[in-house]
């Protein structure tokens, strides 16, 4: 009878594309650092052993307001799906107008940042996504490995609205271990008191990770 534990991979796409925005910011200016999907997955069945893989989950939003950024996004997540095999939870994002208080830029768009001044602004957030994760996080959880659940997951964010569902699981069957890993600076406290790891990922972004040259905001939105 083999002893692996059976391990399930969450993935939070939005607050991971945070952590890779903010990581960039940090460490090196005027860059994106942009992460590939399967090395990241890698690197994670790779941080301890006697684990195998039964499910990879990915949980992200989208908005049809910019139709050239849909269909990029609309065929990473069909190859995620239909290549990589992984569960894909994709949401449609509302989008409302926002207005930059440094140079008086509007838009419709879900931005980042100011596309103008380079100001960064507050986004709106699809609380749908979290509540796809946090059930399916409970869900798999409570159930154990017998029942098509986990024994380890390894949740891909850093958002703290995940910490009561992590503590409540701790609480109903504490045989489940929930792991994080995200860039360090985007790790909220409260996720990183509940979950029984966590990873920077940081320490291993070469392994996952590229790094290319951001164009300046008046250059990019030449025509």
């Amino acid at each position: 009878m083999s002893n692996e534990q059976k391990l399930m991979v969450f993935i939070d796409g939005q607050n991971l594309l945070y952590g890779c925005v903010e990581f960039a910011r940090e460490k090196k200016p005027g860059h994106e650092f942009r992460y590939r999907e399967e090395d990241l997955l890698k690197l994670l069945l790779g941080l301890k052993t006697n684990r195998k893989l039964i499910q990879t989950r990915f949980y992200t939003s989208f908005s049809k307001q910019n139709r050239q950024r849909y269909e990029k996004q609309r065929k990473k997540l069909d190859f995620l799906e239909f290549q990589l095999k992984w569960i894909v939870d994709r949401k449609e994002a509302f989008t409302y107008p926002y207005y930059c208080p440094k140079c008086r830029h509007a838009s419709k768009e879900i931005q980042l940042e100011c596309p103008s001044c380079g100001l960064k602004l507050v986004t709106t957030e699809n609380k749908g996504v979290d509540v796809s994760l946090a059930t399916d996080l409970l869900l798999y959880g409570l159930v154990g490995p017998n029942q098509g659940g986990y024994d380890v997951a390894v949740l891909v964010s850093g958002d703290r609205d995940f910490a009561p569902v992590i503590k409540k699981l701790n609480e109903r069957r504490p045989e489940a271990i929930v792991e994080v890993a995200q860039f360090s600076k985007s790790i909220s406290n409260e996720l990183r008191n509940t979950a029984r790891a966590v990873y920077p990922l940081e320490d291993h972004a070469d392994k996952f990770g590229s790094w290319f040259a951001r164009p300046h905001p008046s250059t990019s939105h030449k025509t």
